[in-house]
């Protein structure tokens, strides 16, 4: 894999690219699975990201796995779908009945203070 004190290596490893392709959105969260698992004419790092996602993986799990910074995990993953060779399964988006009404809202993340308290208290478990 590429050596995190070698910047150069990961520049080439890019292609010199810096970012995913606009068309690209990846959340952390969303799965990546390996649509062609022959990975024929592919980069090291772009082969085990292919070799990791026979299941299904999160993209942040992609990068621990490889030990890469999350947005050059996004910028391979970006060369690789539009390519063809992966597929990504977003996060459904929820949706909860509003209040006193008929209609949906969409579902909106927890408030950041309340996620701070809980990690805290994980924490100190």
């Amino acid at each position: 894999m590429i050596d995190p004190d070698l910047p150069d290596r990961l520049f080439v490893a890019l292609s010199g690219r810096t970012a995913p392709d606009p068309d690209h959105v990846f959340d952390p969260v969303s799965l990546i699975v390996a649509a062609d698992h022959s990975g024929a004419g592919l980069g090291l790092e772009e082969r085990a990201i292919i070799q990791a996602c026979v299941r299904p993986l999160a993209v942040v799990e992609i990068s621990a796995h490889l030990r890469l910074p999350l947005g050059a995990i996004t910028v391979l993953l970006s060369g690789l779908l539009q390519q063809g060779h992966v597929s990504v399964r977003h996060p459904r988006t929820h949706t909860a009945a509003r209040v006193g009404g008929t209609g949906f809202v969409s579902w909106q993340p927890p408030d950041l203070q309340l996620l701070e308290r809980t990690l805290v208290a994980l924490r100190n478990l």
